[in-house]
């Protein structure tokens, strides 16, 4: 039975249908599937299947196996490192005006194979430059430290500061020219990273249409630019007012317009073709505009604003009551007398005057009060009272202070040898008493400066007019007054130390009040005032114009007094000049030079008017 089975199997697997059969004939097809049983086929597939199974897990196995010895040798050579973000020795280039940051530099702890796993590490710089903002161009080495765990490393670079960017060319306007003018320059400016401004090294060059500017720095970086020149008419006509743009008249005055002119670079003189607008009121005060507008053919527009101004040119009047100086005790009470203004136009302005200055009548001193009034016009007016507050002097007041003591005394500046003298001084130390005027206002200053450098500033007079000033005691002190304003300018401190200007003995003073001088030697004290002649004179008031003359007078004269009050002028350039030899010449003899002060003895000549 098993041979036959074996037998069918081999003959129902080759059995295929004959093109002669039956079923052919009859016209019906054979269903293979079911006439034929393949049950007995059954035992040898499942073997082959088998099989095919065991070989694919084997193959898989083997591949999984090398894959993982793979891995483990990988590891074993993916040795661990260190590696920056920059290269060891590297260059690092920096554009001259930017910014280097070391904390760019970073890096990381990873594999020499498997690089994808990496942490981060902690970098220092340790040594170089640590602020990269405002180098110099040039080479500047660095070293960087990172660390992660117990690991580190160490890289260096140099940090490479270069100039290679050109200027920067920034053209000015839009290029327009009119047809048939030549294009006229509107600007530029080049500016570089390194040499700053270097418009003044701009190389220009035009042709029909275009103009070329070129710039080269200091480190031959170049840049070129090129405008495009178009011809279009797109300017407007200029427009001149004559008189200008604000015109000032009379209140009442009839307004007369001053002219105008307006000119186009294509159309010429277009006068005629300008539109005045607006008009002039001038019988109240106020400010009215007038406008010109003028076109050219081309419909470019120009306008312009004059703006008239009515107003009053007249200042107004203010008087003062009373006398313009006043005298007091300390300790008088002081009560303004009093003082108007008028106005043509606006009337009575007394209420609008504004007073500046205090008078302290506790304090000996020369008070200035200001008075200063305006109108509707802002058109000022001022006017000055001096309070003139005093204390008898005692005899106390003047003293010896020792002997071989000089004091140097300048008169009638300051002028141009002023600053001069100042520092001759200076250089030995030696403070002088300067008695000084406003004959050289453009010197004023040097007051202040003779103030700063220890030196004693007095009163001499402000005009030394004599004509002016002793022509009474009033215009004497006013002149007075005046030139202590000056000395409080200049100081922050008022002189109360005076010389009459020709001395206390003068005669001139005859020509214009009969006692002059003995009337103001009185009231100077009085008025708290230490006035003082001298004992010794140079020779430069117009006996001598020799420097050497002017040291020897000088120096003849200390010998044979113990305190010395010389007579100087510092406007004069040769008794400058003999200053530095009367200073060594005394120092070397023990001799003290002194500045005055209320303490230091007063010559006092006879008054001989």
């Amino acid at each position: 039975m098993k041979d036959e089975r074996n037998i069918l199997d081999v003959v129902d697997l080759d059995d295929k249908p004959s093109k002669t059969s039956s079923s052919k004939k009859s016209g019906k097809r054979r269903n293979y599937s079911h006439d034929k049983d393949y049950s007995t086929i059954g035992p040898r597939s499942h073997k082959k299947k088998k099989r095919k199974h065991s070989h694919i897990g084997l193959w898989l196995a083997a591949i999984l196996i090398t894959l993982i010895a793979l891995f483990v040798v990988l590891l074993i050579f993916n040795k661990k490192t260190i590696k920056f973000s920059i290269k060891d020795g590297g260059v690092t280039k920096v554009e001259y005006g930017e910014s280097f940051d070391p904390k760019s530099v970073t890096a990381v702890y990873t594999g020499t194979i498997f690089s994808f796993m990496k942490k981060d590490c902690t970098v220092k710089q340790i040594e170089g430059e640590t602020d990269f903002s405002q180098l110099d161009l040039g080479e500047y080495p660095v070293k960087f430290k990172a660390t992660y765990g117990s690991e580190s490393k160490e890289c260096s670079q140099t940090i490479l500061v270069q100039d290679t960017t050109g200027p920067e060319i920034t053209l000015e306007g839009e290029g327009y020219a009119s047809p048939g003018t030549t294009y006229k320059e509107e600007g530029y400016t080049a500016i570089d990273n390194y040499d700053g401004d270097v418009t003044d090294k701009v190389e220009v060059s035009a042709s029909e249409d275009k103009v070329k500017y070129t710039v080269t720095d200091s480190h031959g970086n170049s840049t070129t630019v090129e405008r495009t020149i178009t011809y279009k008419d797109v300017f407007a006509p200029e427009i001149t007012l004559t008189d200008g743009e604000k015109v000032l008249i009379q209140l009442g005055d009839e307004y007369k317009e001053p002219g105008f002119k307006a000119v186009d670079d294509t159309d010429g003189d277009v006068t005629a073709n300008v539109k005045v607008d607006g008009t002039v009121d001038s019988s109240k005060y106020g400010t009215s505009y007038i406008t010109y507008t003028v076109s050219d053919s081309n419909g470019n527009e120009a306008s312009v604003t004059r703006m008239v101004v009515v107003q009053e040119f007249e200042a107004p009047t203010l008087t003062l009551k009373g006398d313009s100086s006043i005298y007091l005790n300390v300790g008088d009470s002081f009560e303004d007398p009093g003082y108007s203004a008028e106005d043509e136009t606006d009337g009575d302005l007394t209420d609008d005057v504004k007073i500046g200055g205090e008078v302290d009548t506790s304090k000996a001193g020369v008070y200035m009060l200001k008075y200063t009034v305006q109108d509707h016009s802002e058109n000022e007016t001022t006017a000055s009272r001096y309070v003139y507050v005093y204390q008898a002097q005692t005899e106390d007041a003047t003293k010896d202070p020792g002997d071989k003591v000089v004091y140097l005394t300048f008169d009638d500046g300051p002028g141009p040898y002023t600053e001069q003298l100042l520092d001759v001084l200076d250089k030995y130390n030696v403070k002088a008493t300067f008695f000084v005027t406003n004959q050289f206002p453009d010197y004023a200053d040097m007051i202040g400066e003779e103030y700063d450098r220890g030196h004693t500033v007095a009163l001499h007079s402000y005009s030394h007019a004599y004509e002016t000033i002793y022509t009474s005691e009033e215009a004497f002190y006013t002149d007075i007054a005046k030139m202590n304003e000056i000395i409080y300018e200049q100081t922050g401190q008022y002189a109360n130390i005076l010389r009459f200007p020709g001395g206390t003995s003068n005669t001139i003073s005859r020509h214009y009040a009969t006692g002059i001088m003995a009337s103001l030697a009185e009231s100077a004290p009085k008025l708290g005032f230490y006035y003082t002649d001298w004992n010794i004179t140079s020779g430069d008031a117009g006996e001598t114009t020799d420097t050497a003359v002017v040291a020897s007078n000088v120096i003849n004269g200390m010998k044979y007094q113990d305190v010395s009050v010389v007579l100087q002028h510092d406007i004069k350039d040769f008794s400058v000049a003999a200053v530095e030899e009367i200073i060594q010449w005394g120092l070397a003899n023990g001799y003290t030079f002194l500045p005055m002060d209320e303490t230091s003895p007063m010559i006092h000549w006879k008054a001989n008017n």
